[in-house]
């Protein structure tokens, strides 16, 4: 399977400052990132409704907040709550931004890669894996997917990573998607990741590496070559601190519940990658593995501290919406 190569180590992960093309586009044209992330598809669209699916920054010391849907930051608004979802564009409908974007570039040696992020059912992630495929010979750049299993958002939707029986059914779909493709003569070798939500106790690691220990035991190999640990951290509630117990946001289930993210986790995210990469050490058939590492890397120092514990490369969504383009220029200068 394709390894992952950007340079600088440096991209955007699934956040609402990557959803349409005007973002994508600057993203892409950006000097200081190695790579662009598209905001999570579903193959048929996500029922996107900004009056239940919102974000907003806040200041985690005094849980002031700003404007929901708005990304304008206050001072000291470096986390961020959402109860997003996904993007109400289809995987289609971000494949065709691609393409745009391809169209729209000098001829050059090299181009750097986008990473599709989509998510659904076992079948759609392998039908997935088919259209993207299918569709690389159209652009320039290569394309890698990244299967978002760790959406806190979603109502009545457990993520796979937690369940070994859950998480084997996607890679094994994945792998059949692989398979298929072979044995047409129609496959293309492109990288394949998952990405995976907080874990917060050592049974969720140990659950999610057995999974993956399964399945290179049942074929010599895994389908997928990078993880993304990790998203945002659910069950999160900010409240109006001057309309108590009033919730700043609104969420699909009604209770403002959703994922917190921005400098918030960083530790939290620095444990899980330093955690997983450790494990994945511990035998020679995961050791290959790379690792994106995201959750509240801001500024040289997070960049430093991410890398230092693990992460081959490393992702921002909060300081994106916070500082703009100039996050990663900020980091970049500096390396």
């Amino acid at each position: 399977m394709k390894s992952l190569f950007f340079n600088p180590p440096l991209l955007n992960t699934p956040c609402p400052w990557c959803r349409d093309l005007d973002q994508l586009r600057d993203l892409y044209n950006s000097a200081h990132t190695g790579a662009v992330t598209t905001r999570t598809s579903m193959i048929d669209g996500f029922p996107d409704d900004p009056k239940v699916n919102q974000f907003v920054f806040f200041n985690p010391l005094t849980q002031q907040a700003a404007t929901p849907n708005v990304s304008e930051a206050g001072e000291g608004q470096t986390s961020s709550l959402n109860t997003i979802g996904f993007s109400p564009y289809t995987l289609g409908e971000y494949l065709s931004f691609i393409k745009t974007i391809s169209d729209e570039q000098e001829e050059r040696d090299h181009y750097k890669p986008f990473v599709v992020s989509v998510t659904g059912v076992p079948e759609e992630m392998a039908e997935a894996y088919k259209i993207i495929t299918d569709f690389e010979d159209q652009v320039k750049m290569d394309l890698i997917m990244e299967v978002n299993l760790s959406c806190p958002n979603i109502p009545g939707k457990v993520s796979p990573a937690y369940d070994k029986d859950e998480l084997l059914l996607y890679l094994e779909a994945l792998k059949g998607s692989i398979d298929d493709l072979k044995e047409a003569g129609t496959y293309k070798e492109i990288a394949i990741g998952i990405k995976t939500p907080p874990f917060t106790y050592q049974e969720q690691y140990d659950v999610f590496i057995s999974a993956l220990l399964e399945m290179t035991k049942r074929h010599g190999g895994l389908p997928i070559t990078f993880l993304v640990s990790t998203n945002t951290l659910g069950s999160s509630l900010l409240l109006d601190t001057d309309n108590l117990p009033d919730t700043v946001l609104a969420s699909m289930t009604g209770t403002g519940i959703g994922g917190m993210a921005g400098s918030a986790i960083h530790p939290l995210s620095l444990g899980n990658v330093y955690t997983i990469r450790q494990m994945l050490n511990d035998y020679p058939e995961l050791s290959d593995l790379q690792i994106i590492g995201v959750g509240g890397v801001s500024d040289l120092g997070g960049f430093k501290r991410m890398k230092s514990v693990g992460a081959d490369f490393v992702g921002i969504a909060t300081a994106l919406g916070v500082k703009g383009l100039s996050v990663f220029e900020e980091i970049n200068s500096q390396l």
